[in-house]
């Protein structure tokens, strides 16, 4: 996004109008988090921010700086991002409950620019519906709700810097992505994701990003990696094991068994619980990490268009939820802003996909958790992320193919559903476009934003788990 000159074109008259409906999309964005924030931020109690965040930033906000390094839990990097909200709101004479809603504000204000920015993208009158829908997906998106009631804001914090920092590659700012990148990467350890896919999207600038991401996140860390704290010990547990945590919403569910009793951390047991494979525990995270490598390094050598940078990321971050035996809910929140971005700024429609996803994922985890037995939690799962990671793959690596098959989906679509038809297809461009600013105006400033051309018997976590993240 850059200030730039009112474009040639744009007759006066609009100018004011224009500003208007910015300053509406904003005001939407920041009353819709608000009001999720507002319906989940509570209390501090039965949270996992009560087990592994409190200690540290109780610490911080009363001045004991090491204390608050040595508390650090598994997503340390992110606190530290994030800790002067916290002594702001200390300042201010707020409490416990203050200073927790406080660490959430930085979360919401990323996910709601990134809201604006793909709303811009699409904001002109053929698209206007099109642009609040992806304004929506992304600052309604209803697993922001079990994100902010865990706890865990800095999943969402992570999604907007992840999906940002392929945007400004695709746009050819390799220091502005690797600012982002490099954020993203001290906020939490999944955001390693996220490289290749930058680095596929960039013409030029790749050793300009690597190193200012590496510069970002190597200075955000480094207080923790040099005190020694617990954060440390932490990723490397979690990387090495996946511990007793295993969940319905995950590949390897019905390779688990009945029998033994589960239990969660408040003592609990959970009727219709699988016990994970005793072979899973061996082989830890690793297929969370490597199979999305793999796939990127796969798009590398098969020298995909970089206009689909954001489709890979996408099917990396779904990927990883359906590979984590951790899997919950909120983790997908990567994975839809990813695919939302794709479909506004990748190819220029509406995100009636990450729509449907976000409704598939928030069934599946969700709804379903209170009404049906897990092993039925899990089959629905599977149902919908299954074939979602055939699709991504197939638009990814056989594109041809993929265009024949949807071109007949959208044919039979425009015959029986019309109305999502138009929604689809009247915003659509051409895959490889030249730049096509969209100017609005902002404070009294032209703003302009161009996008490129092309425990137990058996023990399981009834919250996430204790060192969440990977």
């Amino acid at each position: 996004m850059a200030i730039g000159r009112p474009s040639a074109r744009m007759l006066p008259e609009t100018r004011p109008a224009a500003r208007a409906t910015l300053v509406l999309a904003v005001l939407l964005g920041v009353a819709s988090l608000t009001l999720i924030a507002a319906s989940t931020l509570l209390t501090v109690a039965f949270t996992d921010y009560e087990v592994e965040a409190l200690p540290s930033i109780t610490a911080f906000v009363h001045g004991d700086v090491a204390g608050f390094l040595s508390l650090l839990p598994a997503y340390g990097g992110s606190l530290i991002l994030r800790a002067p909200a916290a002594w702001l709101a200390h300042a201010a004479g707020g409490g416990e409950l203050a200073v927790y809603r406080a660490l959430a504000v930085p979360c919401l204000a990323a996910g709601a620019a990134f809201g604006v920015v793909l709303w811009g993208s699409l904001a002109g009158r053929r698209a206007r519906a099109a642009a609040w829908l992806a304004l929506g997906v992304v600052v309604a998106n209803p697993l922001l709700l079990p994100a902010l009631d865990t706890g865990h804001p800095e999943e969402y914090l992570g999604a907007a810097l992840c999906a940002g920092a392929v945007i400004a590659a695709l746009g050819d700012r390799p220091v502005v992505a690797g600012l982002l990148l490099g954020a993203a990467g001290a906020n939490k350890a999944w955001a390693v994701l996220a490289v290749v896919p930058a680095l596929l999207a960039l013409r030029h600038g790749r050793f300009s990003l690597i190193v200012t991401a590496g510069v970002v996140g190597g200075v955000v860390l480094a207080p923790a990696l040099i005190h020694g704290t617990q954060a440390v010990g932490s990723v490397q547990a979690v990387a090495n094991q996946s511990g007793d945590i295993f969940q319905p919403w995950q590949w390897t569910w019905f390779l688990g068994h009945h029998g033994d009793v589960v239990r969660g951390l408040n003592g609990g047991e959970k009727p219709g619980f699988r016990t994970g494979p005793a072979w899973l525990a061996s082989i830890g995270h690793l297929p969370v990490v490597a199979l999305p490598v793999a796939l990127s390094v796969l798009a590398w050598v098969r020298r995909v268009d970089r206009q689909d940078a954001l489709l890979l990321l996408a099917l990396c971050f779904l990927v990883r939820c359906v590979v984590d035996p951790w899997d919950t809910a909120y983790y997908h929140l990567p994975f839809l802003l990813a695919l939302a971005a794709h479909e506004v700024i990748g190819r220029r429609r509406a995100p009636v996909a990450t729509l449907a996803a976000t409704l598939a994922v928030y069934g599946a985890t969700v709804i379903a958790r209170d009404h049906v037995t897990p092993d039925l939690q899990a089959a629905v799962y599977l149902l919908w992320s299954v074939p979602a990671v055939v699709c991504c793959a197939l638009a990814l690596y056989a594109p041809a193919r993929w265009r024949t098959l949807t071109a007949g989906v959208l044919r039979w679509t425009h015959a029986t559903l019309p109305s999502l038809s138009r929604l689809v297809v009247a915003t659509e461009r051409p895959v490889h476009p030249q730049p096509q600013p969209t100017v609005v105006s902002a404070l009294g400033s032209p703003l302009s934003t161009s996008w490129p051309s092309s425990v137990t018997t058996t023990r399981s976590s009834i919250r996430t788990p204790t060192a969440p993240g990977t």
